[in-house]
């Protein structure tokens, strides 16, 4: 398993069991339609029309900000074999890839700023997931609003059309939306809520 989520703190096992659940249900709720969504047309994100192994197992996905979070295990549980997970600390990814390095040495961690990803030229991924990274962006410091473009706008690079970016976060529609119906980024919008997240899924055009 992946390292506590709350840096070291001890918690008992319902809380764990209910953290997991809630995570359960917005992963389901981000990977299949829902019929309370917003969507600015009718085109559904890729990996909802495809749910063969063999379809799951062909789709490149990037984590963004993965921290120590259990996402990128869970994804590859799922079927989602063929994942890249990013995070700028260099700790949490040497934490990241000794965790995994025996027990799913498939999976891939690697140090790179969501902010200035690094990849080679014409990398592209299908699926993309942000689970908290966002919000971290901007809940502090200099430059937030600088901060949360420039990472949209790299997403939005590695994405080609028919990619599907999924936000995982606490942030309301009046508080996101602006950032990502930017006219720079040709994708459609959808989002719903579970519980008291909110899930944006942006499928590029």
């Amino acid at each position: 398993m992946a390292p506590n989520k709350r840096g070291g703190r001890e918690r008992n096992e319902e809380e764990e069991e209910k953290e997991e659940a809630r995570d359960e249900g917005v992963k389901a709720e981000a990977l299949s339609p829902s019929p309370n969504s917003t969507d600015t047309e009718s085109k559904q994100p890729l990996v909802e029309s495809e749910d063969s192994a063999k379809r799951k197992a062909s789709l490149r996905v990037l984590v963004v900000g993965c921290g120590n979070s259990a996402l990128s295990e869970d994804l590859y549980k799922d079927g989602f074999i063929n994942s890249v997970s990013i995070d700028y600390s260099e700790v949490v990814i040497g934490q990241m890839q000794k965790v995994y390095k025996k027990s799913i040495p498939d999976l891939r961690f690697e140090t790179m700023d969501v902010r200035d990803m690094k990849f080679a030229k014409d990398t592209f991924f299908d699926v993309i997931f942000d689970k908290g990274t966002l919000d971290t962006l901007l809940c502090g410091g200099e430059d937030t609003a600088r901060n949360a473009r420039m990472m949209l706008f790299h997403i939005h690079k590695v994405m080609k059309a028919g990619s599907v970016f999924f936000i995982i976060t606490y942030g309301t529609p009046d508080t996101r939306l602006h950032y990502l119906q930017s006219s720079r980024f040709k994708w459609n919008i959808k989002h719903s809520q579970i519980g008291k997240r909110y899930i944006y899924t942006m499928t590029k055009r």
